[in-house]
């Protein structure tokens, strides 16, 4: 198929060591900034939890269609419910005085800018 025919070939599971490397980064960077005095507050570690399980949510949809190949509606419905879920935090886009708007907008950026990333 399609999927399978990139010049170069392109490793699967490639993407297991850059998520396990983005998690160990964030995580020893809250933990520096945790036992350096930083207030709770500025660190922000609910809204970094959730981004960063959304993170490791979005490679596992990669992961799983490294081992089985899965249709691209799996992706676009894996990144429309990540950036709904950053949005809720406050994290997404504000660009509007709409919410709904601010939604729309934080979604087309999320898919946007994964585009880059599965086609590598």
């Amino acid at each position: 198929s399609a999927h399978e025919c990139r010049e170069p070939p392109v490793p699967n599971l490639g993407g297991v060591a850059i998520v396990v490397s983005f998690v160990i980064a964030v995580v020893a960077s809250l933990v520096v900034m945790a036992t350096s005095g930083w207030p709770p507050h500025a660190i922000g570690i609910d809204v970094v939890s959730i981004v960063l399980a959304v993170a490791v949510g979005l490679a596992f949809v990669g992961l799983v269609d490294d081992v089985r190949q899965v249709p691209p509606s799996w992706h676009v419905g894996a990144e429309i419910a990540a950036a709904a879920l950053v949005w809720s935090t406050g994290s997404g886009v504000t660009a509007a005085n709409s919410e709904l708007v601010n939604l729309c907008l934080t979604v087309l950026c999320s898919i946007l800018f994964s585009i880059p990333c599965v086609l590598l």
